[in-house]
């Protein structure tokens, strides 16, 4: 991911939007957003 904090955001949400709870167990999903967007999107996986 090459992308600002906010389009780091933007992402993760469009990604958890398309994903529904049946998805969680089907697939595995991994994110390597850059050291500077981690605690923004900490945040938002936590919330």
């Amino acid at each position: 991911m090459h992308h600002n904090h906010f389009e780091a955001i933007q992402t993760i949400q469009r990604l958890a939007y398309a994903l529904s709870s049946s998805d969680f167990e089907n697939v595995d999903v991994s994110v390597h957003p850059p050291f500077t967007d981690l605690r923004s999107l900490q945040t938002l996986i936590e919330a």
